[in-house]
C-alpha cells in the first residue's frame, strides 16, 4: 500500500472517531440540559445578566 494512502486512511479514521465523540458530547449535554431544567429556578439566568453584566 502506498505510504500516503495509509496515512491518508488513518488520519481520516481518526477524524470520524474525533467527530463523533464531540457530537456525543453535544447530544448528551443537550439531554441533560432537559434533564435537569425542571430545577432551574427561572429567575436564576436572568438574575446574573441584571447583576453582574449590565453596564454601569
Amino acid at each position: 500500500m502506498n505510504r500516503w494512502l495509509f496515512f491518508w486512511r488513518r488520519l481520516r479514521r481518526q477524524l470520524w472517531v474525533r467527530a463523533s465523540a464531540y457530537a456525543g458530547l453535544g447530544l448528551a449535554a443537550s439531554l441533560l440540559a432537559v434533564l435537569l431544567a425542571p430545577w432551574v429556578p427561572t429567575t436564576w439566568p436572568s438574575g446574573w445578566a441584571g447583576s453582574r453584566w449590565s453596564p454601569s
